[in-house]
């Protein structure tokens, strides 16, 4: 039974309730509207078409998994793996399942060392299919499900994915920005056409096409308004699209040795209802651990991304949709040392990023926000229940993204190695209509100013700025580092953002909390998941935070949500009894005179047996410690040395004191084996 969190005002009758967030700023984040449809399928129930030990070369693997059947696992052993190379699914058939183990806190224990590039994509996709489109004959207002095409053209087909733009209206959508800000269709029609949404046909009828999701904005005929093939063949096998891949319980090493570059380890090309859970990767070469682009409805859930060797433009990042990517779910994720830890892009739409942990990022322009909106014109997307060192931003770079929801979050907006730009919302200009409702924002130790923005003769405390100000929120400057006031950014009635009853750092009066027109009774308990939480909550706090929450200490702990407690202990959190007992003994001894201790679920140092208790994430050791080295048929540490190219993978026991080199700064990946 999981434990509450206290809610204040329940007296107040629910008709009283106001509604903080209207209808008009805001869509339908809940299933079926996103998502697989039914949830991520269980592959436990589906037949295991074969499996394959650590002997076995990548590409004995593709084409295994190539001759599977729809509904087929092809399933690993433990690791290691040693491999390097691409793993296309371009014609490799839909819903079949790679699949490694896991332990008995359900983390994966089967390791890929090496370079490993996946790509999610359908048979046929091309330019073409972008730049093939046709016009709209009347006006469609948000929330339509239907619209009026004459002729309907052949590629329109029930089951396709297709897409909707119109021309920049110049109010909230432009091809401005810091840097190039044309939306990939712009590039390739010579056409302004920032403001899109990926569609579903569901049927059609004579002149109209009935679709889902609704419209999230207005579409006229008088900036030409049409809807366009979006990338993929939609006439040919299964629409252009790839539907139904998954993997599941694998961790992927890769080398130094690889050397930086912009690989992208999972590339979603035209991917529908897919899914990535319980993946667990370190160390990418550069690029994004996983971009979608014209991809929707697809899942990323409880997978951990740590730590880039490129972290520059387009480098480091965590999870990112590009280009229509419609109704897709990133949840229950932990994201550490990135660029960018989640990112909403180019027309995507619809997309959920719920129950997140992100911590200590990292980037080569000391610009690394957790949340991130990048290029036009991403919109109608949520981030809800998460916790996040670093800010949320909503930049001007490549153009504006519009109508986010920040809802219900913890944002420390405070890296511990950065001064300059360090606020919990950064929202630029052109970046409008967003909600922040319901937040717990700001670092008591760090901010000392509540806003700052653009409008001299807006509500702001501040209208200019440094690099190193410490406000909360940093909002409508044409470039909100050092508060550029050269180039002309947003009124404060332009940027049009809703804050109400979020609780910040530095707000001295009603316990820290600025009301906004609203009291706290008037908050939703989730816009994802509504008053229910899922069942992969356990006993953490519903909802996990907001100034509902009675006690202030408990409303900002990172171990609310799922996420953040198995960043801590390594394990889901339990369906009731709280948090684990405190550890009673010392780290697992490795080698004569020396100790390790665990990063979350594998980074280790080296350190000596006397510093071990400094850092919390030691409670993630505590299931693991204190069993014998030596014997057979006992639980052991295996240590893997990847960065070291004569390690030797048939190490065997008396070989431990190697990978112990005093307190040279290698990194270890530490898991338990049965010999």
């Amino acid at each position: 039974m999981r434990h509450l969190a206290t809610i204040l005002l329940l007296v107040a009758p629910m008709a009283w309730a106001a509604e903080i967030i209207p209808p008009t700023r805001r869509v339908d984040w809940t299933r079926p509207t996103t998502g697989i449809s039914g949830g991520i399928p269980d592959s436990s129930l589906m037949t295991v078409a074969s499996l394959h030990d650590t002997n076995v070369s990548l590409a004995t693997v593709r084409s295994a998994y190539a001759s599977a059947s729809s509904n087929q696992v092809i399933q690993l052993t433990n690791g290691p793996y040693s491999w390097s190379g691409t793993f296309d699914l371009q014609g490799a058939g839909d819903g079949k399942v790679l699949r490694g183990t896991v332990d008995e806190n359900g983390n994966a224990t089967t390791y890929i060392v090496g370079d490993v590039q996946f790509t999610v994509r359908g048979l046929d996709y091309d330019n073409a299919f972008i730049t093939t489109d046709a016009d709209l004959d009347a006006n469609a207002a948000r929330g339509a499900t239907n619209i009026t095409v004459d002729p309907i053209p052949n590629w329109a087909v029930p089951g396709a994915w297709i897409a909707i733009d119109q021309l920049d209206s110049g109010i909230i959508s432009t091809n401005a920005g810091h840097e190039d800000a044309d939306s990939y269709r712009s590039l390739l029609t010579l056409e302004d056409r920032g403001l899109t949404q990926g569609i579903q046909v569901l049927a059609t009828n004579g002149t109209t096409i009935h679709f889902e999701p609704p419209l999230a904005y207005d579409y006229f005929t008088s900036l030409t308004a049409q809807i366009f093939q979006g990338g993929m063949n939609t006439t040919g096998s299964g629409k252009g699209m790839r539907m139904r891949a998954g993997f599941e319980n694998i961790k992927f090493i890769v080398p130094e040795s690889s050397g930086a570059s912009d690989h992208h380890m999972f590339k979603l090309q035209g991917a529908y209802e897919c899914w990535l859970k319980n993946i667990e990767a370190t160390n990418s070469r550069g690029g994004v651990y996983v971009l979608g682009f014209w991809s929707h409805k697809n899942e990323v859930f409880r997978c951990r991304f740590d730590d880039a060797q490129a972290l520059g433009g387009g480098q480091g990042y965590g999870v990112a949709w590009y280009h229509w990517s419609t109704g897709n779910r990133v949840e229950n994720n932990i994201f550490r040392k990135l660029h960018v830890g989640m990112q909403n892009n180019y027309g995507s739409s619809y997309n959920v990023f719920f129950g997140n942990f992100e911590t200590e990022g990292q980037s080569d322009a000391a610009q690394n926000p957790g949340f991130n909106t990048h290029g036009a014109v991403g919109h109608s997307t949520i981030l809800e229940a998460s916790w996040m060192m670093d800010k949320v931003s909503g930049d001007f770079v490549h153009g504006p993204g519009n109508s986010y929801t920040i809802h219900r979050n913890r944002v420390v907006g405070k890296n511990p190695t950065q001064v300059n730009d360090q606020a919990a919302i950064s929202v630029e200009s052109w970046s409008r209509n967003y909600n922040v409702v319901g937040n717990m924002l700001g670092d008591g130790s760090w901010h000392t100013n509540y806003d700052v923005g653009f409008d001299s003769g807006g509500d702001y405390w501040l209208n200019d700025c440094v690099d190193a100000t410490r406000s909360v929120y940093i909002l409508g400057f044409w470039s909100n580092f050092g508060c550029d006031t050269a180039t002309a950014g947003d009124s404060e009635a332009l940027h049009d953002m809703l804050r109400a009853v979020n609780w910040d750092a530095v707000t001295t009066t009603n316990s820290g909390v600025v009301w906004g027109g609203y009291a706290v009774g008037d908050l939703e308990t989730s816009y994802v998941y509504g008053d229910t939480a899922p069942e992969w909550w356990g006993d953490r706090a519903w909802p996990p935070w907001g100034p509902d929450i009675t006690s202030t200490d408990a409303s900002l702990s990172y171990t609310n949500n799922p996420a953040g407690f198995r960043y801590l202990f390594n394990a889901d959190p339990p369906e009731s009894g709280g948090d684990p007992d405190p550890p009673t003994t010392g780290p697992a001894r490795m080698g004569p005179g020396r100790s390790f201790f665990l990063r979350g679920w594998g980074y280790t140092e080296p350190m000596r047996e006397s510093d071990w208790a400094r850092d919390a994430k030691m409670t993630t050791v505590w299931a693991r410690n204190s069993w014998a080295i030596g014997g057979t048929n006992v639980p052991l540490f295996i240590v893997f040395d990847y960065r070291d190219p004569n390690f030797d993978w048939d190490m065997q026991i008396n070989t431990w004191p190697r990978f112990v080199r005093g307190d040279e700064p290698l990194v270890y990946i530490v898991e338990e084996y049965d010999w």
